[in-house]
């Protein structure tokens, strides 16, 4: 693929590096890099040629202007890309504007990149088939394609004071849905720390994309791609959500699709799912969660590939709100008298306890599940309550014990 590249900027030192940028030394495709100083030079723009566009030369565009040249944009069928600092968001309303009335895809980048910086890894992502998407003219561009989201994560995901301003920005820029329900994934490949990394990374990430496609055939979900160190983070939007229940199903099963296929590449992988959340209060929350899912989940159940926060939402909310010691001390007031009697008796009481509150408080159901007669467990039951010196028919004794559970499976987790 061969592409000729115009960067319009009104900078004059971004200017100076632009032009010194070798595209032979690129070692790509990319040909006839030019630099252009004025929006009503366009005569020298070809067909599906790409216009780089900084902030610099918009806040000297009036509507007359702008629409001219976007027009001639179109016309042509060129692609045009904006490129702006992430820091710069909050005071760009007019490149905000552009980007909304002439469906201008937004890179942005952080303080951390020198203009030539940019340059350089742009003209190189240019002819990457991760981004070769923005060559496609806003009239056939696909809105689910990926994204270079390096500011996104690092203003919004990493970022737990970010500006409410700041983030429906970002995420009119990015193509972000705050509207729609959608749930976050965290997905960990097991990768060697080596120098084939990098590439090993990128071929996970080509892998899960194709099995996230392949599977919303069957799931209702748009997807956004991500990637935080060697974490790749997809925000699954239910275009149909009905039921928080219906919506973590569905993405249950794509979840499974994604390991099933980096599996049978001998790539194992740990993959964290968030609740259904919808709004931009929400974004943060919902990417920590999965994170969280992937962190608690991993070490309850090890041997399992795909952990649902909203599965062990009762721990989560223990471990967010109180300390191992408050932990500690309920258990010691709760269940430990029940734990020290199974120790010192070589009984399995507590296990009793487990499945009767499993079964709904069901003697019955419990017994049938145990392999044991109804009057055995009527002992053991009465057993249980004079042990821990409470009467489980009451409600609020019932849901201490139950709650002491809980804990129990929680401070004997490794660390």
């Amino acid at each position: 693929m061969s592409v000729k590249v115009h960067w319009l900027t009104e900078n004059a030192s971004a200017a100076k590096l632009i032009n010194n940028v070798d595209a032979a030394a690129l070692e790509t495709d990319v040909c006839g890099i030019n630099y252009i100083s004025d929006l009503r030079n366009g005569g020298n723009l070809r067909t599906r040629d790409l216009v780089l566009l900084d902030s610099s030369t918009l806040k000297t565009m009036n509507g007359k202007t702008s629409r001219a040249f976007f027009g001639n944009l179109v016309d042509r069928r060129c692609s045009c890309v904006g490129i702006l600092n992430a820091d710069q968001i909050p005071r760009q309303s007019v490149f905000i504007k552009a980007s909304e009335e002439f469906d201008m895809p937004v890179l942005c980048f952080g303080n951390q990149y020198s203009m030539s910086d940019i340059a350089d890894n742009l003209y190189r992502a240019i002819i990457s088939s991760e981004t070769e998407s923005i060559l496609v003219p806003a009239t056939d561009r696909r809105k689910d394609a990926p994204h270079d989201t390096n500011a996104f994560v690092e203003k919004i995901l990493m970022n737990e004071n970010a500006n409410p301003q700041e983030i429906k920005m970002l995420c009119h820029l990015y193509g972000f849905d705050i509207s729609t329900p959608r749930i976050c994934f965290v997905i960990q490949p097991e990768i060697p720390e080596d120098g084939g990394a990098s590439q090993q990374m990128k071929h996970v990430r080509s892998l899960i994309r194709e099995a996230a496609g392949s599977a919303t055939d069957n799931n209702p979900f748009r997807i956004f791609y991500m990637q935080y160190l060697n974490n790749l983070i997809l925000f699954a939007f239910h275009n149909s959500f009905a039921t928080q229940s219906t919506a973590l199903d569905s993405a249950k099963r794509m979840a499974i699709d994604v390991a099933k296929t980096l599996i049978n590449t001998d790539i194992r992988c740990h993959i964290g799912i968030s609740k259904a959340c919808t709004g931009w209060e929400t974004i943060r929350l919902c990417f920590t969660q999965a994170l969280q899912a992937l962190e608690l989940g991993s070490r309850m159940h090890p041997e399992w590939t795909v952990y649902s926060y909203r599965d062990d939402d009762v721990y989560q909310f223990l471990i967010n709100n109180l300390s191992r010691d408050m932990l500690v001390s309920f258990y010691n007031e709760s269940i430990r008298p029940l734990a020290d009697y199974d120790r010192a008796n070589n009984t399995d009481m507590l296990s009793t306890l487990h499945m009767y509150f499993e079964c709904g408080r069901s003697l019955t159901q419990t017994a049938e599940k145990l392999f044991i007669h109804r009057n055995t467990m009527l002992y053991r039951m009465e057993r249980i309550q004079q042990i821990l010196d409470v009467d489980l028919k009451r409600t609020n004794e019932s849901f201490r014990i139950q709650l002491g559970l809980y804990i129990m499976h929680l401070i004997q987790l490794p660390d």
